[in-house]
């Protein structure tokens, strides 16, 4: 089965900083961006349903306020026996029109492979591929392929199963 997003993920690393209930701006990072959502890192875990306030900086647009609510909150894969980093899906509730801005810089830099916005927007180029992830559905016979774009097979692995239930599990992961 094809990824079914409705708005297409666009990988990205950027600093951010992240306020939850009031306290003190916490440094992050934004990994990816769409048009209803986004993902991040953080160095704390966020409950699910918190609403947040992030500010992304982004070179060449600069800083770009937006609300969101955390969706799902993981451990990221190489921290998770220390807890040291959260990987954090959110939905954004509102977001200045510089978000707008930012998907369209986004868009353009997808039609034209040699658009300077990959430099702009980067800390420094993401060499991307495309990766078939088979999982399957444990006690069940269901199975999915999703295509995934990623930088390395653990990032695709883990795109793959940030959005489903525990009840899933991969099965394989290689290059398209």
């Amino acid at each position: 089965m094809a990824e079914t997003r409705r708005s297409r993920r666009f990988p990205c690393r950027l600093p951010c900083s992240i306020i939850v209930r009031s306290r003190e701006p916490i440094a992050g990072h934004v990994v990816d961006v769409s048009e209803g959502g986004l993902r991040f890192i953080s160095p704390v875990a966020i409950e699910p349903d918190e609403s947040l306030s992030l500010q992304i900086e982004v070179p060449a647009l600069g800083s770009i306020d937006v609300h969101a609510l955390a969706w799902h909150v993981k451990p990221v894969d190489e921290a998770a026996e220390r807890m040291e980093e959260w990987s954090v899906g959110a939905v954004i509730v509102t977001a200045d029109d510089g978000y707008s801005t930012l998907l369209v810089e986004f868009g353009s830099r997808e039609d034209s492979p040699d658009n300077e916005t990959t430099a702009v927007l980067h800390e420094s180029p993401i060499e991307q591929f495309l990766f078939k992830v088979r999982l399957k559905k444990r006690a069940t016979p269901r199975t999915r392929l999703l295509r995934i774009t990623a930088a390395s097979e653990q990032e695709a692995k883990s795109l793959a199963t940030e959005d489903l239930d525990d009840s899933w599990t991969v099965v394989e992961v290689k290059r398209a």
